[in-house]
């Protein structure tokens, strides 16, 4: 998952002895998750209910399919099409769905992502029944009509225009693209202004048909009362919604470049933007547990990095690690001054050597996988967060054990076994490092890991 760029400093990094024993003790224990009903309509679209108490109850529906199936040359298509469902779908008549949504008091947001197409949102606990009725009448029903599609696409174009601008989104652009050269997780959700014009209406209604098939759609939500009343009421809508023929997920596998890839994007900067890293594993994977405990073990020596390299308590930057349907990424996002950036690519290279060679903290391995359980265990904490954990579980296809067993597989990740997943998955010398700022600075410091290519 994406994290904004964190403010780190030493003082933040003190943990209680006494939580982080606490802590410590529950990962080993199976997760236990709330009660709840699981069941699915006749064209196989999946519900999950949960009781609940409260006057405003969070719902989500994730359909599994997202921006990877944008043919070529039209990236964006996915996100265009959700996007014209939400904002463009109008009621019999004619009054936006949107607007039908916010006078009853409910709230509704969308996001697509590579592999799958989430609708998040609440409701107040009596009008649930009414809102995921709009909702499905935004999803079973839509509307596209060239006016609205043609006015959103050129919205969205514009947005992608302005933005373009902006280090931290062309860094992340180029990055993608290097990382993933030929595969679908290479381009923006969004497309780029580009592939964007070379959409037509008829390829919206021709992805929606190929995406949007109740039988690759699960919905979450809390609710009060009578439960098999609201079943029944959101059967004579989603119900309706006929059954297809899920597409076939055959990408071509993305590759790591034989050598460093380094790319300098020539900008005046008071702050470089930096992004480097290389590709990671599946999610599901028997080494995914040990590459997000790499994600907690970075990030906590980030402050030690800052000292080392800029003489400074507090360094903008961040660690994450992407597991998706595919292979995804192990990802460094720096903001610094240009003179640095080399010292701490240097370093992050240092660190993952250390790690392959045994070279491990053993406290800051402990603590790591306490993070690692603890913002699993956070978020499932969050009715929001626990409806967005049980789905993924769909959506990657790793069933609701992943969840339940996390921190007995976190528990049981050793150092030996942290170092031969780091070292089996990752190459020093098979990097792509982006940086945006002046190239005069840059181009001599980064030559030392790797051909350097310019663009303006």
């Amino acid at each position: 998952m994406w994290r904004s760029l964190l403010r780190i400093s030493v003082a933040l990094m003190a943990v209680s002895i006494i939580a982080a024993t606490t802590a410590h003790a529950e990962i080993g224990r199976p997760i236990v998750l709330p009660d709840f009903q699981r069941q699915s309509l006749l064209n196989g679209m999946e519900i999950f209910a949960f009781p609940a108490n409260q006057e405003r109850v969070p719902f989500q529906l994730l359909v599994v399919n997202g921006a990877a199936f944008d043919p070529a040359g039209k990236w964006g298509l996915t996100y265009l099409t959700t996007r014209l469902m939400v904002e463009a779908g109008k009621d019999r008549s004619g009054q936006l769905l949107q607007a039908g949504l916010k006078t009853i008091g409910s709230e509704l947001t969308y996001r697509v992502d590579w592999d799958g197409i989430w609708f998040q949102g609440s409701a107040p606990a009596n009008r649930l029944t009414d809102t995921l009725n709009i909702l499905g009448q935004m999803v079973v029903q839509p509307q596209f009509e060239e006016a609205s599609f043609g006015s959103v696409r050129d919205q969205i174009a514009a947005e992608l225009e302005k933005r373009s601008g902006e280090p931290q989104f062309a860094t992340q652009e180029r990055f993608l693209a290097e990382l993933f050269d030929g595969n679908p997780y290479g381009h923006l959700v969004r497309g780029n202004p580009t592939t964007l014009r070379n959409i037509q209406l008829g390829d919206v209604r021709l992805q929606y048909k190929k995406l949007f098939i109740p039988n690759q759609a699960h919905l979450a939500y809390y609710h009060t009362g009578d439960h098999e009343a609201l079943f029944s009421a959101l059967t004579r809508r989603w119900g309706s919604w006929v059954k297809g023929n899920p597409l076939p997920f055959a990408f071509r596998k993305a590759e790591s470049a034989a050598e460093n890839q380094v790319l300098v994007l020539n900008r005046t900067l008071e702050e470089s933007v930096a992004r480097w890293g290389a590709l990671s594993v599946a999610r599901g994977d028997k080494s995914s547990y040990a590459l997000e405990i790499l994600e907690q073990y970075l990030t906590l020596s980030l402050p030690a990095w800052a000292g080392q390299v800029a003489g400074a308590s507090q360094i903008r930057a961040s660690a994450s690690v992407e597991t998706r349907t595919m292979p995804g990424y192990l990802e460094m996002n720096l903001q610094a001054p240009a003179p640095q950036v080399a010292g701490y690519v240097k370093k992050f290279i240092e660190a993952l050597t250390e790690i392959q060679q045994g070279h491990i903290d053993k406290q800051r391995f402990e603590e790591a996988k306490r993070l690692t359980f603890m913002e699993l265990r956070s978020s499932l904490e969050n009715p929001d967060g626990l409806l967005r954990q049980l789905l993924e579980t769909s959506l990657y296809n790793v069933g609701v054990n992943y969840i339940l067993n996390f921190g007995v597989r976190i528990d049981r990740l050793t150092p030996e076994l942290f170092q031969a997943a780091t070292k089996e998955h990752f190459s020093t010398n098979k990097l792509v490092i982006v940086v945006a700022g002046p190239a005069e600075s840059l181009q001599s410091q980064l030559s030392g890991f790797g051909k350097v290519r310019l663009l303006n």
